[in-house]
């Protein structure tokens, strides 16, 4: 993460000039701030301290795996379908898009069942106007809060 540039405080003060008008401001720019504050030097680091905030805010408890302490072995779906059986997975929850580049062979030679996700995105109330989807779990997070975003996830 370079340090030349003080992305930190602008990233802060854009999500703050963004959202410091929504009902629930007070309650989760703190959560960012600390993640903000969080000192690594990769951005890895900085992307595992953001997941981790995340699931302490949404109350998910998953296992965390990282492909890299796996050793994957092979390309494409064959890494994938690697990585999958040395987690010990029976079932593959993949994107629509993935559609483009997905070769089914691997997945049927280990006994991993495809799932190709349907998601209906959840409308909720937005500060700025008309809803738009797809953005950020902090949006979600800042018009609703906590346990209403909480609510909103376990009802997908």
């Amino acid at each position: 993460l370079s340090n030349e540039v003080d992305w930190r405080n602008n990233n802060l003060n854009l999500i703050r000039a963004n959202y410091r008008k929504s009902p629930y401001f007070s309650e989760i720019f703190p959560h960012l701030e600390r993640l903000y504050g969080f000192e690594c030097l990769e951005m890895l680091n900085f992307n595992l301290e953001s997941i981790r905030m995340l699931m302490k805010l949404f109350d998910l408890n998953p296992a965390v795996n990282l492909a890299s302490m796996l050793n994957p072995r092979g390309r494409n779906n064959e890494l994938l379908v690697d990585i999958l059986q040395k987690v010990g997975a029976t079932h593959y929850l993949s994107g629509v898009g993935a559609r483009n580049y997905y070769d089914p062979l691997p997945f049927k030679a280990a006994g991993i069942r495809v799932i190709w996700q349907d998601f209906k995105h959840p409308v909720y109330p937005q500060l700025h106007g008309q809803f738009i989807p797809f953005l950020s779990s902090i949006d979600l997070m800042f018009n609703c809060g906590i346990k209403k975003s909480r609510e909103i996830l376990n009802n997908i």
